[in-house]
């Protein structure tokens, strides 16, 4: 007669299922924690460019004035917010005579995200070209980075 030692297969169940749920039990927060933290930067990011959809910005070369002699040098800007959106943090690029360059409007004009321009607002926007960028104003165009790819316009002179 065969005499064995160990563990029944019932029991043996028994504790393997105890395992189990004691190491789900453990790990069930982490896992929480981890989804909810995932789950707003998702919200966070999508709700940013789900609003942007509505923005747009409109600007035509009669609403551009300027001067680039090489003295005072300026560019205004007159430009209507048409879309739905509140935009701020203006960035003006301009193509004189081949050359493209980004500034940036002056304080004064710029909108920002504590003083935006509200939906079907009017703005000018000035900016002063301090580096002595001269010649024929070729193309001018305004983006709002808060919705870069939906706000942005170019005009060419």
């Amino acid at each position: 007669m065969r005499n064995s030692k160990g563990v029944s297969p019932l029991i043996a169940s028994i504790i393997l299922i105890g395992f189990v749920i004691a190491v789900a039990a453990i790990t069930s927060p982490w896992f929480k924690s981890i989804t909810k933290s995932k789950m707003y930067e998702v919200e966070e990011s999508s709700k940013g460019q789900i609003d942007c959809v509505f923005s747009s910005i409109d600007f035509d070369s009669s609403d551009i004035s300027y001067n680039l002699s090489g003295t005072t040098d300026w560019v205004n800007i007159t430009l209507d917010n048409t879309g739905t959106v509140p935009l701020y943090d203006f960035e003006v690029s301009l193509t004189v005579n081949g050359v493209t360059k980004v500034y940036s409007p002056t304080s004064y004009s710029q909108k920002t995200s504590s003083d935006p321009l509200e939906a079907g607002g009017r703005i000018i926007l000035i900016t002063n070209i301090t580096d002595g960028l001269s010649g024929t104003l070729q193309k001018v165009r305004v983006v709002a980075k808060n919705c870069p790819n939906e706000a942005q316009k170019e005009v060419t002179l």
